[in-house]
């Protein structure tokens, strides 16, 4: 009798718990605001919108939501909004009369979206995702298809005095500059005098493609006196750059002389380099906390504190990655690893690394 009430009574917690979180979320959700059609962009493009359609699923002035607690307790969404629908925004922007005569191009928002990432140690970052489509106009009124552009700018969040609505307004200010930078490229691209332009965030596929990628995969690490072994995941957005940060979580087993180790990882960086369509240079950052198992405890008699490890760990590594497709993914290169346990001291290993791993 005893433990059906037990039962029931954590059933009942779980219920009100997850009623409070949304009942308190309807009412005390809040808005921010951003300006984007109150910007201007100064060097205006040669090539003129015609027409702005928003084929997202959401609200057509949302473009973000991001929870926080307010009082240190109550989860709130924060629905950041523009001030005027955003196909109507960018309207107002960028719908100006061309210098040139030299037709006009017809954009589709499929997505976009801003946040801030709180889950990286060393680069806590507002970031802003985005997939327009590019129509060209023709002199008939058809339209034509011309390809994909992506983007993926962030900026830094401040340590201290981080404000929401500055740091949603920067990395929209950002990609509001990128974007018309490119439409400056595109009229370039349609003289035929013009050459060595770059574009390296335009996608001219006309298949449907997955925006988000899941990776997973391990290191297999082989040190002087122990063996690493590092598995990880995280999802990610399609690449817009040739440098982009990710972040994600991480699990380490580890196998020294003395004593085995668990650890976890729930701040994990990667910051990518892609110098070509097949090879990404990987450099990952992460720090991590786990418990010992040691081999020698029928001999010697550890401290209660021996049984914790914290681990502060670096590698890069060459990657085979191609771009925008789904694969295998191998690599090689080095670790670095500073651990510390309290029997042992700092102790700091530098290893060969093997990775393995798939993207989806």
């Amino acid at each position: 009798m005893k433990l059906r009430q037990c039962i029931f009574n954590f059933l009942l917690f779980l219920v009100s718990s997850c009623m409070y979180r949304a009942t308190a979320q309807d009412l005390i959700q809040d808005s921010l605001v951003i300006s984007i059609d109150k910007l201007e962009y100064t060097e205006h493009a040669n090539l003129v919108i015609d027409t702005v359609i928003d084929a997202r699923e959401v609200p057509n002035r949302q473009i973000g939501v991001y929870e926080l607690n307010k009082y240190w307790l109550i989860p709130v969404d924060l629905l950041i909004q523009t001030e005027r629908p955003l196909a109507e925004s960018l309207n107002h922007i960028f719908k100006q009369p061309a210098k040139t005569d030299t037709g006009k191009i017809q954009i589709s928002i499929e997505k976009f979206s801003v946040n801030k990432n709180t889950n990286s140690l060393f680069y806590p970052h507002y970031h802003l995702n985005a997939s327009i489509q590019l129509f060209n106009i023709n002199s008939v009124g058809q339209s034509d298809y011309i390809g994909r552009l992506l983007y993926e700018p962030s900026c830094r969040a401040p340590f201290f005095s981080d404000d929401l609505q500055d740091g949603f307004q920067s990395v929209v200010n950002i990609w509001i500059n990128e974007f018309a930078h490119d439409l400056e490229k595109m009229h370039m691209l349609n003289n035929s005098s013009s050459t060595g332009i770059m574009f390296n965030n335009l996608r001219r596929d006309i298949h449907d493609v997955n925006w988000i990628n899941f990776y997973g995969g391990f290191d297999y690490i082989f040190g002087f006196r122990e063996r690493l072994i590092d598995g990880e995941f995280y999802f990610s957005h399609r690449e817009a750059r040739s440098t982009f940060y990710r972040s994600g979580y991480g699990i380490r087993y580890r196998m020294a002389d003395l004593f085995e180790s668990i650890e976890f990882g729930s701040s994990v960086d990667y910051l990518l380099f892609r110098i070509s369509s097949s090879i990404v240079v990987q450099l990952k950052s992460q720090l991590l906390i786990g418990a010992n198992r040691w081999k020698d405890y029928r001999k010697t008699e550890h401290e209660i504190y021996d049984i914790f490890i914290g681990d502060f760990a670096l590698s890069q590594c060459v990657i085979l990655n191609p771009l925008d497709k789904t694969s295998l993914l191998i690599g090689l290169g080095l670790s670095e690893d500073l651990s510390y346990v309290y029997s042992r001291g700092l102790k700091f290993h530098i290893g060969l690394l093997v990775h393995m791993g798939f993207k989806l």
